[in-house]
């Protein structure tokens, strides 16, 4: 493999293990620029790793990755440049058009991507309650809709890209986590994509459009996106923001992780063996009875919390507050779009209204340590700046 050796590494691997659920998939996931030490595993020409069959059962894997690396950065073949390069024709002409220009007005390959990321961040928004596209998607994405989530920023990236000469792929994948004692747990509520474009004397190049228009999304992940208050009322992640429930959460976490790591290396039978000494069964029957009475518990509690957490008095704190605020500021005729963060719906807001911006500045920086950052202490402050704030 050729194309596999060409792959300049240019820092020291770290080293880790994965635990992968069950997925029906045959992707395996890992950092770039992954070495698996796991038998009837693969790479592909897009270094993207497979497994030899879809996962249908917990899989265990050492993973050996180099963060800073080069991909082909001297030339492409012209079969693989061909494939990064081509579109359907006879759809999205206004992309299409618009990239060509660029390109024939003279821009590199770098200035089509400053400008392109440039051009999104006006009046484009992030929402994952996106509306339907027409026939032309990128075309109706760029210039009508203007509103969409991480999927439709990267394709239609990939398409403009594209368009303009400059070959380009899209990448999904997952980005962040969430970090518990030694181990970092990724979920579905991590999942992500982005772009990576072809340079010549850089190789391929990641670059997240999603950035320019929601960094939020970015930084914290897509449970950054929306209020706490539109989540599922039946999933532990509902309750991050009461600290009681949240270290439960945590804990169960963790305890998962342990047992699962142990286990790992049982097979069926000592596996059986030992979940009978646990709960101190005699046989099966008994066994599944204490399991089933645990289940029957567990979601109780959750019934019992969704009931809580939809009485209006369980949103956040510092929800609560930026609700009052958004009520002062539609008094001017300023409303919150559906869809639109906190932090575009303030930005937005100090645009309108100039006198304000730096008050709007300061309360949304003290939400994001609060919401994000995990800074509880200045709730206090949010919430008395946004008592003071005088909408006119």
């Amino acid at each position: 493999m050729d194309w596999y050796n060409r792959a300049q590494r240019e820092s020291k691997p770290i080293e880790y293990q994965i635990i992968l659920e069950p997925t029906q998939q045959q992707w395996l996931y890992a950092l770039p620029l992954a070495d698996l030490t796991l038998g009837a595993s693969g790479t592909t020409r897009d270094f993207t790793t497979i497994y030899h069959t879809p996962i249908a059962k917990r899989l265990v894997y050492r993973v050996e990755s180099t963060l800073s690396y080069k991909i082909e950065p001297q030339q492409l073949p012209s079969w693989f440049r061909q494939r990064n390069l081509s579109l359907p024709e006879g759809y999205n002409s206004k992309t299409v058009a618009m990239a060509q220009k660029w390109r024939a007005e003279g821009a590199r390959p770098g200035q089509i991507i400053d400008r392109f990321l440039s051009m999104i961040t006006r009046d484009y928004t992030y929402t994952l309650e996106a509306p339907l596209l027409a026939r032309d998607s990128v075309d109706d994405f760029l210039w009508n809709t203007k509103a969409g989530y991480c999927e439709h920023y990267a394709s239609a990236f990939v398409v403009f890209m594209r368009a303009a000469g400059i070959p380009a792929r899209v990448v999904a994948g997952y980005q962040g986590g969430e970090k518990i004692e030694d181990f970092i747990q990724v979920s579905q509520a991590d999942a992500h994509a982005w772009a990576e474009v072809w340079l010549e004397g850089e190789g391929w190049k990641r670059v997240d459009p999603t950035a320019a228009i929601a960094p939020e999304r970015v930084r914290s992940g897509v449970r950054a996106v929306f209020d706490r208050s539109v989540r599922n009322p039946l999933s532990m992640e509902a309750y991050r923001h009461i600290d009681l429930l949240n270290r439960l959460r945590l804990q169960i976490d963790v305890f998962n992780y342990r047992w699962q790591t142990f286990v790992l290396n049982y097979n069926s039978d000592r596996q059986l063996s030992l979940v009978q000494k646990i709960f101190g069964a005699k046989n099966l029957w008994q066994m599944a009875f204490m399991v089933s009475s645990v289940i029957v518990l567990c979601v109780a509690i959750f019934v019992l919390l969704a009931y809580l957490k939809q009485r209006p008095n369980a949103l956040a704190p510092e929800i609560k507050a930026i609700r009052r605020l958004e009520k002062k500021i539609a008094k001017l005729g300023l409303v919150r779009r559906p869809g639109e963060t906190v932090s575009q719906f303030l930005t937005r807001a100090g645009h309108r209204l100039p006198r304000q911006a730096k008050s709007l500045q300061e309360i949304l920086l003290n939400f994001e340590k609060v919401t994000y950052q995990n800074q509880p202490q200045h709730l206090t402050a949010l919430k008395t700046q946004i008592e003071q704030f005088k909408a006119r």
